[in-house]
């Protein structure tokens, strides 16, 4: 039975967090645990130059390009199983090459109307950058990144649908121009579709907001200081129904679905009868605020202690050297894989290596 070949990728924009837990790597963990699946998971450091390219950032994406593969293994990804590979996108150069024939079926009208463009274009009006046509290209990038082992399934947030289904159209205008089958018609893989709030102001939990941020390396003490400190207010935009209110005061009845703790909680919980013990508690006002919080403090460093321990011992291990090792032999079985594809692209399009 065919394997299907399952790719996503992670940008090293800086160390992990709860966010990247709860919202992707559980996820990328249990679907390589599926002997059905070939599982393709790369780190995006050439996405990331789009955001940042000078000698300060190329040594900050160096350093947490290997954090992240030591981190994918503590959260229990195997790197000696036969149907995981983790490789950095640079490996490959190929899909580089493939980005650029990829540009040539692409639209300039459509990239400049995909909403990551806008919505980042817009943020540097604010400074002193403007866009990058890097920024702007980015989507092909992607595109490549998933046509080039021919993937099945990508499973990716919400934001970056937009991104996969430019994947599928451009595969779709390759294959009728040049009336072959030769790319797959890549699906979205439906995930858990997790939003984690950050523990202060309107976004989702993330870099920009440090205070709001967990990082998987937070120490037990640290996590539950800012845990303490949260906003309870969920975010306008992770709220369900009208404008987010304060959900309340201590020991007055609550909204749940209107305070980000609670919200934390539901994720972060082993099972349902956790989540509604939180749920009636807040809606009858007998769980202090408090209370609440630190039942979620201990409820996160519960998670994370297993996953800190695991860390400690791969860098027993040899830490930034064995992930340098697994990126190298991960990198030429991918790059295997991909390779000849792209070859054949060029020889469709005249453009042979010769």
């Amino acid at each position: 039975m065919e394997q299907r070949v399952i790719l996503s990728g992670i940008r090293p924009t800086g160390i992990l967090h709860l966010g990247n837990l709860l919202g992707a790597m559980r996820h990328f963990v249990e679907l390589a645990k599926d002997p059905k699946n070939f599982c393709m998971y790369f780190i995006a450091n050439q996405h990331a130059q789009t955001t940042g390219m000078d000698p300060v950032s190329a040594a900050e994406m160096q350093k947490e390009l290997l954090g992240i593969v030591l981190d994918f293994m503590a959260c229990g990804l195997d790197p000696n199983s036969d149907n995981v590979l983790l490789y950095a996108q640079s490996s490959i150069p190929e899909t580089s090459e493939l980005a650029w024939m990829l540009s040539c079926v692409a639209t300039v009208s459509e990239l400049m109307g995909m909403h990551h463009f806008a919505e980042k274009r817009e943020a540097l009006k604010t400074g002193s950058d403007t866009a990058s046509t890097g920024l702007l290209t980015y989507p092909v990038l992607m595109a490549a990144d998933i046509l080039g082992p021919n993937a099945h399934l990508v499973p990716v947030g919400a934001d970056q649908h937009e991104h996969v289904e430019l994947a599928r159209s451009l595969a779709r205008r390759f294959n009728n121009r040049f009336g072959v089958e030769h790319f797959r018609i890549p699906e979205l893989l439906e995930g858990p579709g997790i939003r984690v709030p950050g523990l202060k102001g309107q976004g989702k939990m993330g870099k920009s907001e440090p205070k709001g941020t967990l990082s998987l390396h937070d120490s037990p003490d640290l996590i539950r200081t800012k845990i303490k400190k949260a906003d309870k207010r969920l975010p306008d935009n992770l709220s369900t129904g009208e404008k987010s209110i304060e959900p309340r005061i201590e020991d007055q009845p609550g909204i749940p679905e209107k305070c980000r703790v609670y919200l934390l909680h539901a994720l972060a919980c082993n099972s349902a009868a956790e989540e509604m013990e939180i749920q009636f508690g807040c809606r009858r006002g007998t769980l202090r605020c408090g209370d609440c919080k630190h039942m979620l403090a201990n409820r996160i460093v519960d998670m994370l202690t297993p996953i800190q321990e695991r860390r400690r011992e791969l860098n027993a291990q040899g830490g930034e050297k064995l992930a340098l090792e697994i990126l190298h032999e991960h990198g030429k079985r991918a790059r295997a894989i991909i390779a000849p594809n792209v070859q054949a692209i060029k020889e469709l399009t005249g453009i042979p290596t010769y």
